[in-house]
């Protein structure tokens, strides 16, 4: 079973976006978060969903 949301270690992890990145994200409302406690969770879906709008890479060249 796929978690409903992660924690900031599990973000970077996942995504290989820093820290400051994620935060900006988050303040920007473009990645959802939820507070439980002292916690701060991040839904995965809402992670998903940025990710499937960002356009895609342009990566030239050779190998």
């Amino acid at each position: 079973m796929e978690p409903i949301a992660v924690t900031l270690p599990e973000v970077k992890r996942l995504t290989s976006l820093s820290r400051s990145t994620i935060y900006r994200l988050a303040q920007a409302n473009k990645i959802e978060t939820k507070k439980v406690g002292a916690r701060t969770l991040y839904k995965v879906d809402s992670i998903r969903d940025f990710l499937n709008g960002c356009p895609p890479a342009n990566i030239t060249g050779k190998l």
